[in-house]
């Protein structure tokens, strides 16, 4: 009859203190880097950040339609375009956006 008052809580021995203290900091930190992650790979960050290094790397005016990171796929970017920069003589009259693109690249997800 006294080993049924010994009995711990649903039948566990319990733990520590310290030990559930390092539990919950470890759940902690894994919540926030899972906050970390969704927040650097926003698809608007992404896109932005795509198209503003294009343009240091091209020199050239570049937009981008849409854009996501995958952590086990990698990037993907959808509706790239890549134009010209206008000359100090520009017509808008005789030389649009579409007139200047370099390259356009389309693909299907």
């Amino acid at each position: 009859m006294a080993s049924l008052f010994r009995r711990t809580r649903f039948g566990r021995r319990p733990i520590s203190s310290r030990r559930w203290w390092l539990g919950l900091a470890g759940l902690i930190a894994l919540m926030a880097l899972i906050i970390a992650y969704r927040f650097i790979t926003r698809p608007e960050r992404v896109r932005a950040f795509a198209e503003t290094y294009l343009q240091s790397m091209t020199g050239g005016i570049v937009r981008i339609k849409a854009a996501r990171f995958d952590l086990f796929e990698g990037l993907h970017l959808t509706g790239v375009t890549v134009a010209t920069q206008p000359a100090p003589a520009f017509n808008p009259r005789a030389n649009s956006y579409e007139d200047r693109v370099i390259s356009r690249r389309r693909t299907s997800t």
